[in-house]
């Protein structure tokens, strides 16, 4: 472990240990708290000792803002100072039905191109295996020889051959719709509005600084009508359910075109979420799915209790009919490999945050889905692209070569040009991986603005404890980032924090002269 990230964990155990007697002093009858702050500061001292395989050392108490804010309200000279007034104790509602999290695109891919290297290795095994047994005059198996170098994998299957890459990227339909860069608002239809992880205050008008207006228009309890009528119209079922309508809140207008195509502020249509009570039974949501499915609708988790309807044209006209305006741009191809040849340039360039992949389980072009987001380099974990391009060197570099049709050839080299490194106009070293930033990033967009935690008594506690769970999420396949991580999201806040201080100061000072 690193000298320096070893002291920044001590810096960190430190701040959380003066933060835990503070709040010991200040809030004895906040056990909860109190609680939550020890088990934090015992999980960072735990991971040192598993990093560094020491215990953590004594070390004197840091005189930190806690310290000195607690020093100052018992400083009888300032007793009579008027305090900033605290909003009332309030703990965001979560989201019950949130929109899916979703899946790389290009993991899904290498997942394909290794379970085909990977079949091809074991035809090579099996053949020699055979080839010496025939030449020792035994009498060979071949299924036997398979199950016998596939013992991993109990279904005994080949995964993937040429010809099922060939039937899925150049002999299957696919669509898209362009990946907006904003944060994900629903509608439920109890008229409530929801971000991604909490519920967004009736009081509220305006989340990430952008009005909800055109989100609390949308007509949720005439949409679930609807849909109750269509899914169950060969007969009323006695099935409880309901209905979220999401899209995307144009928060980001400098990014991209979006101010050239007026989409600043805009809410932008793109899926509904269906759920549906656990007593539900198997046959009546197999009905379900068959019903969305012959109504041309696309969706994932078919047969399951909670269904996604992603966007098609059967979702895009039943949004119109509810006078919903602005929906995501959707376009269907006649295979994946002329999706990837049309939209590769707009990914490579960065012209967009990116794309979300709608891969159909059958031919149908509606029906269940599986969904993925292609996104620009800039947006992609660096070990992901480097990884990609791995995979892709190794195929189309390789024996493999000689047995793919040129379209898939030619797909993956529209592919690698998007995993190329983005280029880095700035010769300042980062301080922190650009993983961990790009974690932190994705986080910010799942919450309200940092100034709405801030204005309310523990917001601040909140939204911090919320971040780093999302990003150790985000992390979770390299612990090694995590507590680096912790650091960064705690100095982002802090900076943050004291940023929108300053201003409110400044504030209360402009206010007074006037």
């Amino acid at each position: 472990m690193a000298s320096q990230e070893k002291e920044g964990l001590l810096l960190h155990i430190e701040k959380q240990a003066t933060f835990v007697r503070t709040l010991k002093a200040e809030n004895p009858e906040n056990k909860v708290g109190i609680k939550q702050a020890v088990e934090q500061l015992l999980d960072l001292k735990s991971r040192y000792t598993a990093l560094t395989g020491e215990q953590v050392p004594g070390r004197p108490v840091l005189k930190t803002k806690e310290t000195s804010k607690a020093n100052k309200a018992n400083n009888p000279k300032n007793s009579n100072k008027t305090e900033r007034v605290k909003a009332s104790k309030k703990i965001s509602k979560e989201n019950s039905n949130p929109w899916p999290s979703i899946d790389n695109y290009l993991d899904n891919l290498m997942n394909e191109f290794i379970c085909f290297k990977k079949t091809g290795e074991w035809a090579v095994t099996i053949i020699q295996r055979a080839w010496r047994a025939r030449s020792q005059g035994k009498t060979v198996n071949m299924l036997t020889l398979y199950k016998e170098n596939n013992h991993a994998r109990p279904n005994y299957r080949v995964h993937r051959d040429t010809q099922s890459l060939c039937n899925r990227f150049l002999h299957s339909p696919m669509s898209c719709s362009i990946k907006y860069d904003g944060t994900n608002v629903g509608v439920s239809d109890d008229g409530e509005v929801y971000g991604r992880r909490t519920m967004i205050d009736s009081s509220s008008e305006r989340y990430q600084n952008v009005p909800l207006g055109t989100c609390r228009l949308v007509d949720s309890k005439a949409i679930k009508s609807s849909i109750a009528k269509l899914i169950f119209s060969n007969g009323q079922q006695d099935v409880t359910f309901t209905v979220s309508v999401y899209g995307e809140l144009m928060c980001n207008p400098g990014l991209y075109d979006y101010a050239k195509n007026d989409l600043a502020g805009k809410w932008v249509c793109f899926g509904m979420r269906l759920r549906f009570d656990q007593e539900t039974s198997a046959d009546i949501l197999t009905k379900i799915s068959s019903t969305l499915r012959n109504h041309g609708f696309s969706f994932s988790g078919e047969g399951k209790s909670t269904i996604t309807i992603t966007i098609n044209k059967a979702l895009e006209a039943f949004l119109t009919e509810h006078s919903i305006e602005n929906i995501a741009q959707f376009q269907s191809f006649p295979s994946e490999a002329a999706l990837v040849e049309m939209y590769a340039d707009f990914v490579a360039n960065q012209q967009g945050e990116g794309l979300i992949m709608y891969i159909p389980h059958d031919s149908s072009g509606s029906g269940s889905v599986s969904i993925r987001k292609w996104k620009n380099p800039k947006e992609v974990n660096p070990s992901l692209r480097r990884r990609f391009r791995g995979i892709v060197s190794e195929l189309v570099g390789s024996t493999y070569s000689n047995i793919f049709p040129d379209e898939l050839l030619q797909m993956l080299n529209n592919l690698a040009k998007t995993v190329k490194e983005p280029e880095n106009t700035s010769n300042k070293k980062p301080r922190f991986p650009q993983e961990v930033v790009s974690a932190l990033e994705s986080a910010l967009t799942k919450y309200d603005s940092l100034p709405s935690y801030f204005e309310r008594e523990e917001g601040l506690q909140e939204i911090t404890a919320n971040l780093i769970k999302e990003v150790e999420a985000d992390l979770a396949s390299e612990p090694e980032k995590v507590v680096v991580a912790r650091l960064y999201v705690d100095d982002y806040i802090n900076r943050k924090f004291g940023q929108w201080k300053r201003q409110k100061q400044h504030e209360a000072v402009v206010n007074s002269s006037q």
